[in-house]
């Protein structure tokens, strides 16, 4: 016991000191981020995720629960101090789970601390500390649980639970759970190829259910496996060979695995975890999106290789340094534990399907930007909770004036995020007068609980027009709108809506050259505005 004790401090001790240094050299990075400055798309993504977790952003990003909500927990009114905390705390979970699997396959305390301290100084480590709002140190820190539940043969419950943890804190943990098979086939490779099977199962049926639940009518699209993505990787390459070198070098890791890896010491461990290695390369090839800064992104690809590289380093270390004994082997747990896990692994896949807030949200996995994300999800369920509450939402342009090369954060609520289609490009960024720029245009209309509401446009347009409005393909009248500024007034009912990012459509047909031109938009509960229209006419 008190052995255990003493490796266990010297694992914590040694992530402190590492992930110390790693904060110190990233110190101005970490200092400089205030929510919503941050420092990539994903940010945005998590960050919104994190600031309303039961409602959805955006696919795929936003199906990666698990941290944005870890984050919400810990401190939903400080999210940065709260990313923070979830990355480096995963970061010193991956380091501890990295230590105790290095222990197992037989290398010395000393050994296996100075590997969980390399994982913590590599190249995808400092990166991520350095921009602490991805899921991906979590996701790592699972998949390093996972190698050490299958290197102890910690049984199937085990298993599930890790993976369908990993799987929720990002969908890339399926890619390595083929591991689970390839580790232990040597001593039944029938058993083995069923229990993986059970868990891959079950992990994408995490996925698939939280899918089919919170977000039935949004798709995300498969990869493109064409020959342009390869073409742009290899572009990437000829261009960049220096750099390239640099990033697949983890800072030195890689030379030394690969020395490890020439000794006959590491075949077992080549054959039983060698799959790490292929699923981290089939990151970039099956990304959801077009990778336009390839070698920009594989730093956190490799994160997910580090842990196995790690360990051919030490084989390395062991011909200079003797290091490496025999495996410990195997260490089942109790039944009871196995069987506690797979309850466990129930209750998380049931625990978001049963809290998750079916809000409809508006597919925008199109639009890659970041601050628009953020003020989307910001203004949509700040309207809707406003109509739900009773008020009114005027929606004026001339107070929405938005330019992202001069945003500071408390600029957001001036976005014009319910400018929806032809309105021109990026239309919610905008500082001018708002022109309808095709024959149909479109705003949207967030609510919470479908009621009847009043909508007023403020428009005007180069010569008298008539427009026609309509709520989710439901008609609401036509009316002209005038050459001074017009006023037009419909009513929704209640019928016309759901819960969620309802869609007001223009249609001005000839309109469109007339320059027909947008000044507010007036969302108004049907109470409201009759009580106000009663107590005018009085």
């Amino acid at each position: 016991m008190a052995r255990r004790a003493a490796e266990a401090a010297l694992a914590l001790l040694v992530a402190a000191v590492a992930l110390g240094l790693q904060c110190a050299s990233h110190f101005e990075a970490l200092r400089s981020y205030r929510v919503p400055a941050l420092p990539a798309f994903d940010a945005y993504v998590y960050v919104a995720m994190a600031e309303h977790p039961r409602v959805f952003t955006v696919a795929p990003w936003g199906h990666r629960i698990l941290a944005p909500w870890i984050a919400h927990a810990l401190s939903a009114q400080d999210l940065t101090a709260a990313f923070r905390v979830v990355t480096l705390a995963s970061f010193a979970l991956a380091a501890a789970l990295l230590f105790a699997f290095l222990r197992r396959l037989g290398h010395r305390p000393a050994a296996a601390a100075l590997g969980a301290g390399a994982f913590l100084l590599s190249p995808p480590v400092g990166e991520l500390v350095a921009a602490p709002f991805l899921a991906d140190p979590l996701a790592c820190a699972c998949l390093v649980g996972f190698l050490l539940a299958v290197e102890m043969d910690a049984g199937l419950g085990v298993l599930v639970l890790v993976a369908v943890m990993g799987t929720l804190a990002k969908e890339v943990l399926v890619l390595f759970l083929p591991v689970a098979f390839f580790a232990r086939r040597h001593r039944s490779g029938r058993r083995a190829a069923l229990e993986t099977a059970v868990v891959a199962s079950c992990a994408l049926a995490a996925a698939i259910l939280l899918r089919a639940v919170w977000t039935p009518g949004i798709r995300t699209p498969l990869p493109d496996l064409g020959p342009e993505r390869f073409r742009l990787i290899v572009a990437s390459v000829w261009a960049e060979p220096g750099r390239w070198l640099g990033v697949l070098g983890l800072g030195g890791l890689v030379p030394v695995a690969i020395a490890g890896a020439l000794r006959s010491r590491a075949h077992e461990y080549r054959r039983r975890y060698g799959w790490v290695f292929v699923a981290t390369l089939a990151q970039p090839l099956l990304a959801h999106y077009a990778i336009q800064q390839v070698v920009g992104e594989m730093n956190r690809y490799l994160l997910y290789a580090v842990p196995a590289v790690v360990p051919l380093g030490l084989v390395a270390l062991d011909a200079v340094i003797p290091n490496l004994g025999p495996p410990a082997g195997p260490r089942p747990g109790p039944a009871w534990l196995s069987r506690a896990a797979a309850a466990a692994a129930a209750i998380m896949v049931a625990i978001p399907l049963a809290t998750v807030d079916r809000y409809r949200r508006l597919d925008i996995q199109g639009r890659r930007d970041g601050l628009y994300v953020l003020g989307f999800c910001r203004g949509t369920l700040t309207t809707a909770r406003k109509l739900g509450d009773g008020a009114a939402v005027v929606l004026r342009m001339e107070e929405r004036r938005f330019a992202p090369q001069g945003f500071e954060p408390g600029m957001l609520d001036r976005m014009r995020w319910f400018l929806r289609d032809g309105w021109g490009p990026e239309p919610y960024y905008g500082t001018d007068e708002v022109l309808m720029q095709e024959d149909r245009a479109t705003l949207v209309l967030p609510c919470l609980t479908p009621a009847p509401i009043e909508l007023t446009l403020a428009l005007s347009a180069a010569q008298a027009s008539p427009v026609s409005v309509s709520v989710n393909g439901h008609a609401l009248g036509a009316d002209v709108v005038g050459v001074e500024r017009t006023r037009l007034r419909f009513d929704v009912p209640a019928a016309a809506l759901f819960r969620g990012d309802n869609v007001v459509a223009l249609e001005a047909g000839e309109a469109r050259g007339g320059g027909l031109r947008l000044y507010a938009v007036t969302y108004s509960p049907a109470a409201r505005a009759n009580a106000a229209s009663t107590a005018s006419n009085t």
